[in-house]
């Protein structure tokens, strides 16, 4: 079943008055693990960790987080802020519906019961061939002040294996999301995968996955590779009895991009040595599905003095002599050339594309920016051989009307900042072409914003969120003051998330209601996302190098993804080789002599009409033609911290000029 049909979306509804520039493949989304958009089909990986009962003190646990001895666990707290003190900061007080029956399981044997919340509890069940317990939570529908998706549980008399005494605790705790089996190895909720795909954004940003902001060591102690959280765990929030390091798993994050079809925006941590980089890179390398770009960011906004990276970067940055200013530009190109060695140098600025992220904020807002760039070009290379563009956050804010001002009034001045700010967008958007950087000017995040923490005025500033007004004030922001000032792909900061005096930060407030208000109509707008078949996409093109055709072409109005078809004469027969697919995409297969290709554009309508056939010779390269032994270069990577041994073997100009494409062609091997 389509989302068009799943939302009830009335095809009029979406008939919107046509821009006359739609911006497909350009809008991207942030998406966050917490419980309230209920990502994740088992919602013990947002839960807090064990404590001793009847106390908020950590239970003793093991090194996956699972407890010791007897325990209490509070598994949900998705409430509207500020419920737990009778004061809902919503004026329409809006709950989600979290009914439904909780199928939960564990390895070991306990007694469980209720702590506190609207819920009850099933009998639990013990499976003495497998040391399996299963029980069932069943919450009620939506209610006030009672509890209703607070969940807090005891467990009594646990015993680990029937050997152990009692008292031990228990491993591997599940609690899945109604409609789930307790033994689906499902890691994501449906409703969160459809709520992504009804609008054809090209990018997730995974900052609020991997929970970047403060996920550090201080200074001058590093993040090593195996500080990362595992799959397996029994949370991804913070729980030192597990990790340093907290945040959705590398793998996880990988897995909703393959999932989503989506291009991967990374958040390297603040503190992460060259090893974990290198180990991160090789991952994606590995896993992510090979038509999917990814974008490369350090940390998270660590010009912002409000976050522990800022600090670390200060202090690790004043070790070497340098700014902070100057810090965040070497670590950047660090991480571009760690990247470069592990995806080749073809990669670079096609598939990998690192984004250096400052404030655009400060007056005036380009000169930070071009800093960096003139560090990078005297100590690395040429910036544009680096970095693919230069990232900001152009939010819209309330200004003095956030106090006061009615919802009308609130979207009024947010839509004067937009007006405002397009100088400072053009002066970064400069700096990006002054250095010839491909990707220009990026959003990292960006939108609408009331937040702050503020209770004055508070409802005003949801309602404001919510009001039709604020679809206009989406597309003028980016169609008049954000593409035309040179922008380029801009990331909303999150799919879904609470409205509260903390902000609206998601496009909705409802994973299972998209269009309960009115961003997502923006954003469908701005893709030019009528309900209708996508048009054909324009100006396709072909460049051959080594027996590799990189395709290139512009998005199409109402494109999810693209199918690329290939043929060997003109005019066809044509087979597909590709979908999904995005511009930019590389035919490593391309048989010799003539080669013409179509693409067309894919969205959940349908699939639209081929582009204008482009076609090229293509070199047949031989295997006998392939370089001598004494042209390879073979360099070890040696991982300290296990018993591997990682081999990078790669091909570079060690006698004689070697081409681009065989630069860029790598195999890995572990010993």
């Amino acid at each position: 079943m389509s989302i068009f049909v799943k939302f009830a979306i009335p095809i009029v509804v979406l008939t919107f008055a046509a821009l006359a520039q739609p911006y497909p493949d350009r809008i991207g989304i942030g998406v966050a693990p917490d419980q309230w958009g209920r990502l994740f089909a088992d919602v013990s990986k947002m839960a807090r960790p064990f404590v001793e009962i009847g106390t908020e003190d950590e239970a003793p646990m093991d090194s996956m987080g699972y407890p010791l001895s007897d325990c209490d666990l509070i598994l949900m707290e998705t409430w509207p802020v500020a419920e737990w003190v009778s004061d809902i900061d919503d004026p329409e007080q809006y709950k989600l519906d979290l009914s439904g029956t909780y199928h939960c399981s564990f390895v070991g044997q306990a007694d469980v019961s209720r702590v506190w919340g609207d819920f009850t509890i099933s009998p639990v069940n013990y499976d003495s061939a497998t040391n399996t317990s299963t029980f069932d939570i069943e919450i009620a529908p939506p209610s006030l002040w009672d509890g209703n998706g607070f969940v807090n549980i005891r467990f009594e008399n646990t015993r680990r294996t029937p050997s152990d005494t009692l008292n031990s605790g228990f491993t591997h705790f599940k609690a899945m999301l109604p409609g789930y089996s307790p033994d689906t190895n499902r890691l994501f909720n449906d409703d969160y995968i459809e709520c992504l795909q009804t609008a054809g954004f090209s990018t997730i940003r995974s900052m609020n996955l991997s929970m970047t902001n403060g996920n550090n060591p201080e200074y001058p102690d590093w993040t090593e590779w195996s500080d990362r959280r595992q799959i397996g765990d029994a949370t991804y929030k913070n729980n030192p009895a597990i990790s340093e390091e907290f945040g959705t798993p590398w793998e996880v994050i990988i897995a909703l991009a393959n999932s989503a079809n989506k291009d991967l925006w990374v958040s390297v941590p603040v503190a992460a040595t060259d090893e974990y980089i290198y180990e991160l890179a090789h991952l994606l390398d590995d896993s992510l599905e090979t038509w999917l770009k990814i974008y490369v960011e350090w940390s998270n906004e660590v010009w912002n003095w409000g976050f522990l990276q800022s600090q670390w970067n200060n202090e690790w940055a004043e070790s070497l002599g340098l700014n902070y200013i100057e810090g965040y530009a070497k670590r950047t190109a660090e991480i571009s050339l760690i990247f470069r060695d592990v995806f080749g140098e073809e990669a670079l600025n096609r598939r990998i594309r690192v984004v250096n992220c400052w404030q655009v904020g400060w007056w005036p807002p380009d000169w930070q920016y071009r800093e960096q760039m003139e560090y990078i070009e005297a100590h690395f290379a040429a910036p544009e051989s680096l970095i693919w563009g230069l990232g900001v956050a152009p939010y819209m804010n309330c200004g003095s009307m956030c106090g006061s001002g009615s919802p009308t009034e609130i979207v009024n001045e947010m839509w004067n900042v937009s007006d405002d700010s397009d100088t400072s967008r053009k002066l970064v958007a400069a700096v990006a072409e002054e250095f010839n950087l491909k990707g220009g000017m990026l959003a990292y995040e960006g939108g609408t914003d009331t937040g702050g923490g503020s209770t004055v005025n508070v409802g005003n500033r949801i309602l404001a969120e919510r009001d039709s007004l604020v679809w206009p004030l989406m597309v003028h922001d980016l169609a008049d003051n954000w593409f035309p000032s040179g922008g380029g792909l801009f990331v909303y900061l999150d799919l879904v998330g609470p409205y509260s005096r903390y902000g609206c930060w998601g496009l909705t407030d409802d994973v299972t209601e998209p269009y309960r208000n009115y961003k997502f109509y923006a954003v469908r707008e701005l893709l030019g996302d009528d309900g209708t078949i996508p048009d054909p996409p324009e100006s396709l093109s072909a460049t051959e190098n080594s027996g590799m055709v990189f395709l290139d072409w512009n998005s199409a109005r109402g494109s999810y993804h693209y199918v690329v078809r290939r043929g060997t004469s003109p005019g066809g027969p044509y087979s597909e080789i590709a979908y999904p697919a995005s511009p930019g995409y590389i035919d490593y297969s391309a048989p010799g002599g003539m080669v013409c290709y179509a693409v067309a554009a894919h969205n959940p309508i349908g699939t639209g009409a081929d582009c204008e056939e482009v076609c090229i010779t293509v070199t047949s390269v031989e295997d006998d033609a392939a370089p001598t032994p004494a042209d390879y270069a073979i360099s070890a990577h040696p991982n300290p911290f296990n018993s591997a041994v990682r081999i990078n073997v790669k091909f570079s100009p060690c006698q004689g000029e070697m081409s681009e494409g065989q630069r860029g062609l790598i195999s890995k091997y572990s010993m």
